[in-house]
């Protein structure tokens, strides 16, 4: 993968993850206030709601406003989101100031005409790689008598 295009994908994610913060953050300002807890005894599930200033169980939802079940939890989801977003963005930002602006591709590519005529390099770039492959010479293989011919653009005959 080239430098840059790897530089791209970093700063792709970078943005994608700043919209999902800021998408999470008008979510949650329409959700309900508070925790949700779930408890479970035997088949059946009772969910309770938990006031941010309170420590006991919650008060117990009723199954007519499941809607506030669903708001709470939805909540939680969007915070643990939010957080890893958070910290993938900052993981990311830290990356995109050290990453280098010369990689090691690039060091052939930036070395002088005559500097290069005598360096034998380890990484080819894309373009020296093209023109080594056009350079190189191709011997055929022969092809049987009666089969059909088929030009390229180049004239030479094809399979």
């Amino acid at each position: 993968m080239k430098a840059e295009t790897l530089r791209e994908n970093i700063a792709s994610r970078h943005d994608y993850l700043e919209k999902l913060i800021e998408l999470t953050d008008r979510g949650l300002e329409r959700l309900p206030e508070g925790k949700l807890r779930i408890q479970r005894q035997g088949n059946s599930v009772s969910f309770h709601h938990v006031e941010n200033d309170s420590r006991g169980n919650g008060h117990i939802i009723s199954p007519d406003n499941i809607k506030l079940a669903e708001g709470l939890a939805q909540r939680s989801y969007l915070k643990k989101l939010r957080r890893a977003a958070e910290r993938e963005t900052e993981l990311i930002d830290r990356i995109l100031i050290k990453y280098p602006e010369q990689t090691a591709e690039d060091i052939y590519d930036n070395l002088p005409r005559d500097r290069k005529a005598l360096v034998k390099p380890v990484i080819l770039s894309d373009k020296e790689y093209e023109e080594r492959w056009i350079r190189q010479s191709y011997t055929p293989k022969e092809f049987q008598e009666g089969s059909p011919v088929y030009l390229t653009s180049k004239g030479e005959r094809v399979r």
